[in-house]
């Protein structure tokens, strides 16, 4: 499977649990890699023992080229340490990038255009900064190669329906709708290993929600109560899919012995979640081969790896 999608992570450079997870969600669902800033550090407030988990996870992204970083080639950190950073803005796209912006700003339409000339108030000024943020943001996505946009909370600025908030405002939403039907931990301690794993399968998963969004008008946006109506149609077809998959390998028979234990399970109702980890690794190698049933063996991968990330 090959990803081709790069985001560009638009948060604070100082990274908590939040911001790595959603950093996390994006690389095992959508993304191809990461761009984070050269400066990015994780925070001072995380645990020890959980922010040398992320840092080591990190690092190895960062060799895998799942994870890139950018720098300003006018900034005092360059200057200074000649970072290694993966994509150095020059100072001529900077200063173009500037004028860009500014001129955008002051010649914006409509409401832009009087916040840039009228009486300033806090509000009003808030509102200004906010839509230059957004546009300096663009701009550097568009710089590094990245399509669309990840943050830890949804944009609500001018460029919310900006083709580079489309994953952000749709696709992020959908899997994480479906991945809290799953009841899908948090993912924030996947390893390196897990990461790489997951995005092996991810192509599946990709397909069942753009399938759901074929139909949406992206300008209009989508209720949360579709959002949740349509992955409680995936995760019904899931079930429906492992149940198949259990017969198809073990025979009809079988599901009147033990493995009918394992199919009551996967309704969410009986068995602890530890049931999942023998399931997958009794199906995950000959699912593999199973094109048709991608969904199931991306999803019952995830299950395995981060319930197991969260109880190391």
């Amino acid at each position: 499977m090959t990803l081709t999608n790069n985001l560009f992570f638009s948060g604070n450079i100082e990274i908590d649990t939040g911001n790595w997870e959603q950093i996390v969600h994006s690389l095992v669902t959508y993304g191809d890699c990461v761009w984070l800033h050269a400066d990015a550090v994780l925070s001072k407030d995380l645990d020890p023992t959980i922010s040398v988990r992320i840092q080591n996870t990190l690092k190895e992204l960062q060799d895998e080229k799942k994870i890139r970083t950018w720098e300003l080639e006018a900034s005092t950190a360059y200057v200074l340490r000649k970072t290694s950073a993966s994509r150095v803005i020059s100072l001529e796209e900077h200063k173009s990038l500037y004028q860009n912006v500014n001129h955008a700003v002051l010649e914006g339409p409509g409401e832009v255009g009087n916040l840039a000339y009228g009486e300033q108030d806090i509000e009003r000024t808030s509102k200004l900064i906010d839509y230059r943020q957004e546009l300096w943001h663009l701009g550097i996505a568009s710089l590094c190669g990245a399509s669309s946009l990840v943050y830890e909370k949804s944009p609500t600025g001018r460029f919310r329906y900006s083709t580079y908030f489309r994953y952000e405002s749709l696709n992020k939403k959908y899997t994480q709708t479906l991945f809290k039907k799953f009841e899908i931990p948090a993912l924030s301690l996947l390893t390196t290993k897990d990461i790489l794993e997951l995005q092996k399968y991810a192509a599946a998963l990709r397909r069942k929600v753009d399938g759901l969004l074929s139909t949406k008008v992206f300008e209009i946006g989508v209720p949360d109560r579709t959002v949740m109506k349509e992955c409680e149609g995936l995760h019904h077809e899931y079930l429906t899919m492992l149940k198949n998959v259990i017969q198809e390998k073990t025979g009809n028979g079988i599901l009147l012995g033990g493995m009918k234990d394992v199919a009551v399970w996967v309704t969410g109702l009986f068995l602890p979640a530890t049931s999942i980890i023998p399931l997958a690794e009794r199906f995950g190698h000959w699912l593999v081969n199973k094109q048709e049933y991608g969904f199931v063996l991306y999803m019952l991968e995830l299950q395995k790896r981060a319930f197991r990330a969260t109880h190391s």
